[in-house]
C-alpha cells in the first residue's frame, strides 16, 4: 500500500518541483548563468538595493545577510516546497541570493536560488541549487523590481 501511494505521488512531486510554489513564490530567459536576471536602466545602486529588499520582503522573504553587492534572503517553504525538495516533517528553506551590480548599460540584477532542509534533530542540511525550477517566477519578481526602479 505504501509503495502504491509513493508511485501515485511521484508525478505530483515532479510537477510541483518545476512550479513557482515549490521555490517560495506563487504562481525566462536569464542572460547569465543565474536562475534569473534583468538589466535596469538606472545607475543608482542604493535605490536598486532598496527596491530589491522591499519587493522580496513583500514576497514574504526576510534578509539574512549582505555583502557589497549581494543580498541574501530566506523564508520557510510551504507544502509544495516540502513535497518537491524535502520530506514530510522537515522544513524546507528557500534562500534566494541576489546580486545587484553595475552593468554595461545600467544595473544588472541576478538571482540564484538555494534550497536547504531544516530539521530540529539535525539542523540545516547542505544547500542545493534547483536546476531552473522557479525560473519564471523569479524572473517575474526581478521584472517588478526593474519596473519600480525605472518608474521612480
Amino acid at each position: 500500500m505504501k509503495i502504491i501511494n509513493l508511485l501515485l505521488l511521484l508525478p505530483l512531486a515532479i510537477v510541483l518541483s518545476s512550479c513557482g510554489a515549490s521555490v517560495g513564490l506563487g504562481g525566462t530567459g536569464a542572460t547569465s548563468d543565474s536562475l534569473a536576471s534583468v538589466s535596469v536602466n538606472s545607475t543608482d545602486l542604493a535605490k536598486a538595493k532598496r527596491v530589491t529588499r522591499q519587493v522580496f520582503s513583500e514576497e514574504g522573504f526576510r534578509e539574512t545577510g549582505t555583502s557589497s553587492n549581494t543580498i541574501l534572503f530566506t523564508k520557510v517553504g510551504g507544502r509544495s516546497a516540502r513535497l518537491a525538495w524535502g520530506g514530510w516533517y522537515d522544513e524546507v528553506m528557500i534562500n534566494p541570493e541576489v546580486l545587484v551590480m553595475p552593468g554595461a548599460s545600467g544595473i544588472r540584477i541576478d538571482c540564484d536560488l538555494y534550497i536547504t532542509n531544516y530539521s530540529e534533530a539535525f539542523g540545516e542540511s547542505s544547500a542545493r541549487k534547483p536546476w531552473r525550477a522557479g525560473r519564471s517566477a523569479y524572473r517575474s519578481v526581478l521584472k517588478r523590481i526593474k519596473k519600480q526602479i525605472e518608474s521612480q
